[in-house]
């Protein structure tokens, strides 16, 4: 279920990259501030580990109006519309990652913290051998923003314990 090559997917695959730069990947998965999102959730039985559902909707992506601290290629903001997904409430951890691919490559062990040191095309055997893919910089960025509208993210006191 991954998605086939598009000049949209070439274009997210810079900052796509970057993210596996900073050693941590999703399949459709990421820890994220969710009370907008959070109603809908089901254990996935290949990896256990908890997905949340992100209804379909629109959103405006990129640089928000009352966002200063823009750079130049996330203007203009564009209104996107989204089609409804699963992403995990966490980041892919090492003893999921394990259970899944036989191997952790993570320097810093642990089997609750999320695996580090994937590459790219390791990060898509994973999501494949889970009947998933990676999600897009926009349904990221939609989930992340867990239904607001505002420059940031959503508040981060109602995300309970960061690992």
């Amino acid at each position: 279920m991954l998605f086939a090559s598009s000049p949209q997917q070439a274009a997210i695959a810079g900052y796509a990259q970057w993210c596996f730069d900073a050693l941590v990947f999703v399949c459709l998965t990421g820890l994220l501030c969710l009370p907008a999102f959070s109603q809908r959730v089901k254990v996935n039985t290949k990896d256990h580990l908890v997905y949340v559902w992100i209804p379909a909707g629109t959103y405006t992506s990129g640089c928000s109006p009352s966002d200063r601290e823009c750079f130049e290629w996330e203007k203009p903001p564009t209104r996107v519309f989204i089609h409804g997904f699963w992403i995990g409430r966490t980041e892919v951890t090492q003893q999921a990652y394990e259970e899944v691919m036989g191997t952790n490559p993570s320097l810093y062990r642990g089997p609750h913290r999320p695996v580090e040191r994937v590459s790219w095309n390791e990060a898509l055997r994973y999501c494949a051998a889970m009947g998933m893919r990676l999600p897009t910089e926009v349904e990221w960025e939609y989930a992340a923003r867990g239904g607001t509208s505002s420059a940031r993210y959503g508040p981060l006191a109602g995300c309970g314990k960061v690992a």
